[in-house]
């Protein structure tokens, strides 16, 4: 079973559905219904047309049949639970005990005695009856690996991955994450598994959970970066009833370029719809789903935010609809090019979550960002488009910033608003002012403000169909302020709203 399950490519849909004996890339095969089960109650019809099955050493997998046997070989961790503990419990290498995970103790790399063991006896045996070798737990070797021992235990693993693949080079190995030591091993594995890439189960709160939107995006991210070749598979974790999580769970895995499964978090037992989901193509998938999926448009520009999805306004809106059937599309402004109106279209939100005074099209923008106000659509800015008239950026006036602020029913004054000026502030006890531009509204709701003199300066300022938010007012996370605006977020954009 998984050591660390907790610890959360580009390859084309299509080509990952061909037929598992039929389908190669540079010798590689893509699996198109697989599956991941420890239990020691298996039988054949349990599996019977699976193309890949990754299971315990001590399963005795039939000669017959096309399926592929992958056994499970904890690299980084000794189990007590093995009959050759005895072996290890007494040694140096022993660090200490998998504090997530009871039983499972983490095996310094910097001590050849368990690679030794591994290479000399356990992998021979295996190879005799299986089609590969699942490496788990390399993870937890370097993560509790001494500060000193470190690239020791890096190089030793590496090593260690290598030799095997020369000495089998026949066999597949299957790899549980291992960021860390990847770069060194594009070349010597067979395929990469990422667990919790949707569907996770929370071990503190002993529940099942999506992940957060930008959980999502930071794994989908690390993965499209070594730009592999090879199936990357996604082990998703769902109740066995919760059948929009198991959907929302493969569609997003897809979308993330991923071969996806879905099991029980102990992973003794198949789940029933695994086989079936596997074998439906993602508008079957998201024709499934209770409500459509809505693709939420984000605008930025990556050379103030490299990483959107790290960015503060943008966290906070992706977790208001965490376990929500929302995608988020990233569109990046520096390219100097609006989103087409093809993809406009397809989207039930716009976002725009950065300030761009240098922009080379920033009037253009402002009338984009108008004219999809007026149509009616969704609409959530996180910046503060003051900066256009505040910098003095060439062609933009104070009549182009008005274009743009009053179908929001605010009219700017002059520039930035020093924190002495402020008379009263309307905010929560955690929300802090980092400075701000003066604006007054005359239309919709400030649920957040402050006053200056006789004017009411909107903070986060809400309409029918959107809200604008000053971008440097954000309370500290996990606070009620912050879940009083995600409540805010999720009122305003409503199925009556064009979603």
């Amino acid at each position: 079973m998984f050591r660390r399950p907790d610890h959360l490519i580009k390859i084309f849909f299509l080509l990952c559905a061909a037929v598992f004996c039929g389908c190669a890339m540079e010798d590689t095969v893509f699996p198109r219904t697989w599956s991941v089960n420890y239990s020691d109650q298996l039988t054949s019809t349990d599996y019977e047309g699976m193309d890949l099955l990754i299971t315990s050493s001590a399963f005795i997998p039939p000669q017959e049949g096309s399926t592929k046997y992958i056994a499970y070989v904890s690299v980084g961790e000794v189990s007590q639970d093995s009959p050759d503990f005895n072996r290890f419990k007494n040694s140096s290498g022993i660090l200490l005990e998998n504090p997530n995970w009871d039983g499972a103790w983490v095996w310094n790399w910097a001590d050849q005695k368990y690679k030794d063991y591994l290479y000399d006896e356990v992998l021979p045996e295996i190879a005799v009856r299986f089609d590969g070798f699942f490496f788990d737990t390399i993870d937890s070797a370097l993560y509790f690996a001494p500060e000193e021992d470190k690239n020791q235990v890096r190089s030793a693993l590496v090593d260690f991955v290598q030799e095997v693949r020369k000495k089998y080079p026949h066999h597949k190995i299957i790899l549980n994450r291992g960021f860390d030591v990847l770069p060194f091993l594009r070349d010597s594995i067979d395929m990469l598994m990422i667990e919790n890439m949707v569907g996770g189960y929370d071990f503190e709160k002993e529940k099942y959970q999506l992940q957060c939107w930008q959980d999502y995006h930071r794994l989908k991210r690390m993965v499209e970066a070594y730009d592999l070749e090879i199936p990357i598979l996604a082990l998703n974790y769902a109740e066995r009833d919760d059948w929009e999580a198991k959907i929302l769970s493969f569609l997003f895995s897809r979308r993330a370029g991923m071969i996806p499964a879905v099991a029980p978090i102990d992973l003794l037992s198949f789940d029933p719809d695994n086989s079936y989901l596997q074998e439906l193509s993602e508008e079957r998938l998201e024709n499934l789903l209770s409500q459509p999926i809505h693709n939420c448009l984000v605008l930025y520009k990556s050379s103030d935010r490299p990483v959107p999805s790290e960015y503060e306004p943008v966290i906070l809106l992706m977790e208001a609809f965490k376990g929500k059937p929302y995608s988020f599309i990233f569109h990046d402004m520096s390219k100097g090019k609006l989103p087409s109106l093809s993809l406009v279209e397809k989207c039930s939100l716009i976002v725009s979550a950065y300030e761009s005074p240098q922009m080379a099209q920033s009037k253009k923008y402002i009338l984009f960002l108008r004219r999809q106000h007026f149509s009616g659509g969704n609409i959530i800015i996180l910046n503060n488009l003051g900066c256009y008239f505040e910098k003095g950026v060439e062609g933009i006036t104070a009549e182009h910033l008005s274009l743009f602020l009053a179908p929001w029913g605010l009219e700017y004054h002059f520039d930035w608003l020093s924190e002495e000026r402020i008379d009263q502030y309307h905010l929560p006890e955690d929300m802090s002012l980092r400075g701000m531009h003066l604006y007054t509204a005359h239309k919709g709701e400030s649920l957040y403000y402050c006053t200056y003199g006789d004017k009411k300066i909107p903070v986060w300022h809400q309409l029918e169909n959107g809200i604008f938010i000053q971008e440097g007012f954000f309370p500290d996370r996990n606070t009620k302020s912050w879940n009083h605006l995600q409540e805010i977020i999720r009122s305003v954009v409503t199925p009556q709203n064009k979603l």
